[in-house]
């Protein structure tokens, strides 16, 4: 005895959401796995649309991710060295839905060379705390361009 079209539906209504979900949860642990990441909102010179996503911080590059998604490949990218935090505040309001629960946000202007497209200037908001850790990233020098002074 076989399950009804009706009933294959049924399950399929309960389970894709589920599915979803871990494959969400996957991607996130598989983007996390080499770098810090930090959740927040990015908007572009060329546009007024905030998009809600992941802030990678690797040895290398500065990566976006959009929150969600089934790629573990950054929607924009920038060198480390080019990225520049022009300017910081408190965030006025917390642009995306995603954000609203946050208390305490900084709104970041910053410059960078993209690795591919032409966005040079962008914005993110992130929590206080996150602000802290890409300042911090920003300002040090990646581990493989250190050189000594003798």
């Amino acid at each position: 005895m076989g399950l009804s079209l009706i009933e294959l539906l049924i399950l399929a209504v309960f389970f894709l959401p589920f599915l979803f979900l871990i494959a969400l949860l996957i991607r996130r642990h598989l983007i996390s796995r080499h770098s810090g990441i930090n959740i927040g909102a990015i908007r572009f010179a060329s546009t007024d649309r905030w998009q809600s996503g992941l802030l990678a911080l690797s040895a290398r590059t500065l990566d976006w991710y959009p929150l969600v998604g089934f790629t573990t490949t950054p929607a924009h990218r920038w060198l480390r060295p080019t990225v520049e935090l022009t300017e910081v505040e408190v965030a006025p309001a917390a642009p995306p839905w995603l954000l609203s629960s946050q208390p305490d946000l900084r709104l970041v202007r910053c410059a960078g060379m993209p690795i591919d497209g032409d966005d040079t200037t962008f914005e993110v908001v992130i929590p206080a705390e996150s602000y802290k850790a890409l300042r911090s990233w920003a300002e040090s020098s990646p581990p493989l361009d250190r050189r000594a002074e003798y």
